[in-house]
């Protein structure tokens, strides 16, 4: 007995008939022995066999459940009665992620810097295969974009990948995974942008004044698959503050504008300075070739008539 297919809710299994033996049909019995993802399983669960009686040498086990383990044997049915069942054997259908509307969109919190922000993370519940690891993806969003709040899937791009922010840089993508964590280790609040590693995955400083997506998800790995599945529609949020490669050029621009007005200012008061004192250094004005006449003030000429008064009281 060998595997042929397999699907999410089937097994397709083929064998090799005896050809020295009168075989008239087939009786396959496939029995659920173990749901390895589903906490709510366990071994002494009674489950009803699935019987198949064909005449051929396949047959298609359906309306399985996913991600699990069943086990199938095969029985002959010749002229004189039924013949011995085989050894069984063990096959496991493909298993089944959640699907995005059943994760839970992480949660933004009030405490956020100009570089990070917190967010709150809930486990998500698979029953259909297991979490291998968590992942949260942030992804740059232009202004162009801002516009179109449309369900979104990061899996569905072509030019989609699983990468860190520094690949991300040198591949010019948008997206990149911030942080990884173990499936048992996920943490109820996470600082995205703090600048540490988590699972060798770097949480990149943000950039103030630019608008982000988190998507959050799942890895589910197996010997045989590896499944993906994360949030369509994305949590957005804006990082407060200026861009840090912006802050410079206005401080340059302002400190420009400043000195240009002082240097104004210190002209001005040069040129007045200067116009002041060439009026007092001017030689008096001549008229008719002769020199001006500078009449005494009245208090000058009151002080002259009292001298002269006091002179000749005197004599």
């Amino acid at each position: 007995v060998r595997l042929k297919d397999r699907t999410q809710r089937s097994l397709t299994i083929e064998w090799k008939k005896q050809p020295y033996h009168d075989i008239l049909s087939y009786m396959i019995t496939v029995s659920l022995v173990n749901r390895p993802y589903d906490d709510l399983y366990t071994s002494t669960s009674t489950v009803t066999p699935f019987e198949y009686s064909t005449g051929k040498t396949e047959v298609t086990a359906s309306q399985l459940k996913s991600g699990s383990e069943y086990e199938i044997q095969v029985q002959p049915y010749f002229t004189d009665g039924p013949g011995s069942l085989s050894k069984p054997f063990r096959f496991m259908t493909k298993i089944k992620v959640p699907l995005p509307s059943d994760i839970r969109l992480p949660v933004l919190l009030d405490s956020n810097t100009l570089t990070t922000q917190l967010v709150l993370l809930e486990p998500i519940k698979s029953q259909d295969a297991p979490i291998s690891s968590y992942k949260v993806v942030l992804r740059t969003v232009k202004e162009a974009k801002r516009r179109k709040r449309d369900d979104y899937s990061i899996l569905d791009e072509d030019s989609w990948q699983l990468v860190d922010y520094d690949s991300a840089q040198q591949l010019g993508t948008e997206h990149y995974v911030t942080a990884g964590f173990d499936s048992n280790a996920l943490p109820r609040e996470f600082v995205i942008g703090n600048g540490e590693l988590y699972n060798e995955y770097y949480n990149a400083p943000l950039v103030p004044g630019s608008t982000y997506e988190v998507f959050f998800g799942m890895i589910s790995e197996t010997e045989l698959e590896t499944e993906a599945v994360f949030t369509t529609d994305p949590v957005s949020f804006t990082v407060d503050g200026q861009s840090e490669s912006i802050q410079p050029v206005i401080l340059a621009a302002v400190v420009g504008v400043l000195l240009v007005i002082l240097a104004g200012v210190v002209t001005v008061l040069c040129v007045v300075w200067c116009q002041r004192r060439a009026k007092k250094a001017q030689p008096p004005v001549v008229e008719n070739g002769r020199p001006p006449i500078y009449l005494p003030s009245k208090e000058r000429r009151q002080n002259v008539k009292k001298l002269v008064v006091d002179a000749h009281e005197l004599q």
